[in-house]
């Protein structure tokens, strides 16, 4: 059953699985994440400033070192092929 749900000036469809009782899991989820990035963007913007006054430029570019390594594992983790049940001529 399709039901119809207005959002942004728009008319739009929506499954009628999406509207289940296990909804709230979905927005704690979301609430998560978006506190995550803010904390993040906190983070970024005021501890970087710190790190480059008191360990100076080697320390404030091992923080941003390390931030690109999370952030090429993060991609790469997420990119690769899920291998499990095939076998090594498969893959």
């Amino acid at each position: 059953m399709r039901v119809r749900t207005f959002r942004s000036g728009q008319l739009s469809f929506s499954s009628r699985s999406h509207l289940s009782r296990l909804y709230w899991i979905d927005g704690t989820g979301h609430g998560i994440a978006a506190a995550m990035g803010k904390l993040g963007g906190y983070a970024g913007v005021f501890l970087f400033p710190y790190l480059l006054h008191r360990r100076g430029l080697p320390g404030a570019e091992a923080a941003a070192f390390v931030s690109i390594l999370g952030v090429i594992l993060t991609l790469t983790l997420t990119m690769l092929p899920e291998t499990s049940g095939k076998s090594l001529e498969a893959i």
